[in-house]
């Protein structure tokens, strides 16, 4: 799983341009949670398109992370 604090979603923001909308929540489980894992699998699935890698929960964790400290 991926962490999710106030460092993790505004690092994602640097990262908007490459991502669709997220999908509307179906109710279950937390709400917020779930748009910020959509966000970071369609960054998984990026980076394997265009780069051919396969990052891991923790390396996106240590990506967004990276951001916040510029």
């Amino acid at each position: 799983f991926y962490i999710y604090d106030f460092r993790a979603v505004k690092a994602m923001r640097h990262f908007s341009s490459l991502q669709p909308r997220v999908s509307l929540s179906d109710g279950r489980g937390d709400n917020e949670y779930s748009k910020f894992a959509e966000k970071c699998a369609y960054l998984v699935d990026f980076c394997n398109r265009e780069f051919d890698l396969y990052p891991e929960p923790r390396h996106i964790d240590n990506l967004l992370l990276r951001f916040n400290e510029r």
